[in-house]
């Protein structure tokens, strides 16, 4: 190939990894759109209860603590932290964070 065969091929390939970016990023605003659009209906469904409980429990503190902290039975916590992560589809706490991290940058908690 000449030189300027080179330099044409080379400006398609920044030109296509360019187009491939600008999909990626709109890919990636799109999920995320799309994610805070699912925790907010989540997360409308969730008692004041529910979402104090999950406060704490996204912030590490036990059912333990919680009952304590708020003089409820840990039978109770555990009733509404289970409520609480079926309402926003979180299989598990790690998950539980995510999501409740997602609502809370959307302003929805």
């Amino acid at each position: 190939m000449d030189e300027q065969a080179c330099r044409s091929l080379t400006a398609y390939e920044v030109l296509l990894a360019s187009i491939k970016e600008a999909f990626s990023r709109f890919n990636f605003r799109k999920q995320y759109r799309d994610s805070v659009v699912e925790m907010k209906r989540h997360s409308a469904c969730l008692t004041k209860r529910e979402k104090e409980i999950m406060q704490h429990v996204v912030a590490g503190v036990s059912n333990r603590e919680i009952a304590k902290l708020l003089d409820l039975s840990n039978r109770t916590i555990e009733v509404h932290r289970s409520r609480a992560m079926k309402k926003m589809g979180a299989e598990s706490i790690p998950d539980l964070v995510l999501k409740y991290d997602v609502c809370e940058k959307a302003g929805l908690l």
